[in-house]
């Protein structure tokens, strides 16, 4: 008897995937070094701190959500402590 796995894939479904997934990549990542460049001044510990601590809580959701968080938190404490 056969039965069909929807979840397994062919070669033909992961090549597709892959040729998908560079411009994806590369938008990526000029996207990330315009948005860096252009306005974050959150210091670089802050955001590997927010990552690991994010990761470490929530999984995947922490790892976007942490650094976020931390370096908006980072910000208030900056504003409100020297003006």
């Amino acid at each position: 008897m056969l039965r069909h796995f929807p979840w397994k894939s062919s070669s033909a479904q992961c090549g597709g995937h892959r040729v998908g997934m560079v411009p994806v990549n590369l938008i990526d990542s000029l996207l990330r070094q315009i948005i860096f460049a252009r306005g974050l001044r959150t210091p670089m510990p802050v955001i590997v701190v927010g990552v690991i601590g994010g990761t470490l809580s929530n999984g995947i959701i922490g790892l976007l959500v942490g650094p976020i968080v931390l370096a908006v938190a980072s910000d208030f404490v900056g504003r409100f402590c020297w003006g």
